[in-house]
């Protein structure tokens, strides 16, 4: 079984005046790259999601600079503007955001790299506003329809979070960002939570800050997705589900390529590799996975793909590496199983508290989904209530041959998802 890598770090759901709370961790995996050498960019500044159009725009960070409109699943270029109209602003600019919804198309665009220029455009160049000043920006973004940069232009120099106003270019508030002398080189929330994350240059982390302490939450590395060893100073976006995150990574041949995260959505709660709570006859699945099969050493695995968003829902569950047309059990539960995961069959149940039997489906390939194309949407068969919460799944899957027990059923791994509204 081809266990997905994943990075984990925490989230926290924003509260624009106040602070944040504890929310579920992020995961994410790599999944495609997109070309963007037709831009021809020797740096990339900054990277900014255009939610209504579904579109991602980039800056070219060397001197006068241009800015460019990128399908965000081909990585061809759909347009260009120069930022000139800002008047001052000639290096190539090192923040960048875009909210169409509101400001007909705005974008706003900034330049920290030797100068201190800023202002809003439209997304044919012509001039909104001009801001006389960059506020030190290394990165831009729009949350909730709100402006908000990274500021802090000198390594060592540290940094801090600023929420301003799109118009005027005046800061609002001012989040100094604690524990760490590093510069952040962009900001981005999570869609999903919330959550506030930004980019650490010396480092190459995401880092996960708190906007009502400026402590940071959770750190992760994004080193393992960097091409040819370059760094993160060109930036993230993530879209507008929260379902995928951009990433840029700098300078030279690296400036050609944007790195594609596919966000997953759950947290394995449950698999058989916990000493407190062993698989039965000592058969131990891989991390992240049920227990051990007549057909499968690894386990099954349940995992999810799609947005847990009640307004707009696309999520599915999947078994894999169960037996290759196997009838599969999928239920969904609001606990994990009060005292820790039960023998139960081959596995481990793991699943509590008010149960739903969402269906069963017959896999393919050892491989079963739900829903199915004639199914109610997983929020709807599940009753989620409309301000979300919490659940569980697993798959209960039967497996015949004389393996573990004289039970002819096993499960996967159980996940934990957390539903937005």
């Amino acid at each position: 079984m081809n266990l997905r890598p994943s990075i984990r770090a925490g989230g926290a759901a924003l509260l624009l005046v106040a602070g944040s709370a504890a929310a579920d961790q992020l995961h994410v995996a790599a999944w495609s790259t997109l070309d963007i050498s037709a831009a021809n960019l020797t740096s990339i500044g900054d990277l900014a999601y255009e939610p209504d159009a579904e579109k991602l725009w980039i800056s070219d960070g060397a001197h006068s600079g241009q800015v460019y409109r990128i399908n965000p699943l081909t990585g061809a270029v759909l347009g260009q503007l120069s930022p000139s109209a800002i008047a001052g602003l000639s290096e190539g600019p090192d923040a960048l955001a875009v909210l169409s919804a509101v400001s007909a198309g705005a974008l706003i665009v900034l330049s920290s790299l030797g100068e201190s220029e800023g202002g809003r455009v439209t997304q044919s160049g012509a001039l909104l506003n001009n801001y006389g000043t960059s506020n030190g920006a290394t990165g831009a973004t729009f949350f909730a329809g709100t402006l908000w940069i990274v500021a802090g232009t000198t390594l060592g120099g540290g940094a801090s979070l600023h929420r301003m106003n799109s118009v005027t270019g005046a800061i609002l508030t001012t989040v100094q960002i604690l524990g760490t002398t590093s510069r952040m080189v962009d900001v981005d929330f999570d869609p999903n939570t919330g959550a506030c994350y930004m980019l650490e240059e010396a480092t190459n982390n995401l880092v996960e800050i708190d906007l009502a302490t400026g402590l940071r939450l959770s750190t992760t590395s994004l080193a393992p997705y960097l091409i040819q060893g370059n760094t993160l100073a060109g930036g993230i976006a993530f879209d507008t589900h929260g379902e995928f995150l951009y990433v840029g990574t700098g300078t030279g041949a690296a400036a050609n390529t944007i790195i594609r995260l596919q966000r997953d959505f759950e947290t394995s709660i449950c698999d058989g590799t916990d000493p407190l709570f062993p698989c039965p006859c000592g058969n131990p699945g891989a991390p992240g996975a049920g227990c051990a099969s007549s057909v499968n050493p690894n386990g099954a695995v349940m995992h999810s793909v799609g947005v847990p968003d009640i307004a707009d829902d696309t999520l599915v569950v999947r078994a894999l590496g169960i037996p290759v047309t196997a009838p599969v059990l999928f239920f969904q539960g609001t606990t994990p199983t009060a005292t820790g995961p039960t023998v139960l069959g081959d596995g481990l149940i793991c699943v509590s508290g008010s149960i739903i039997r969402l269906g069963t489906k017959i896999a393919s390939g050892g491989v079963a989904t739900y829903p199915g194309p004639a199914d109610p949407a997983l929020h709807v068969r599940g009753a989620i209530p409309a301000g979300g919460g919490t659940r569980y799944y697993q798959g209960w899957y039967r497996n015949a041959s004389n393996f573990c027990t004289s039970a002819t059923f096993n499960f996967t791994n159980a996940i934990q998802v957390r539903w937005t509204p």
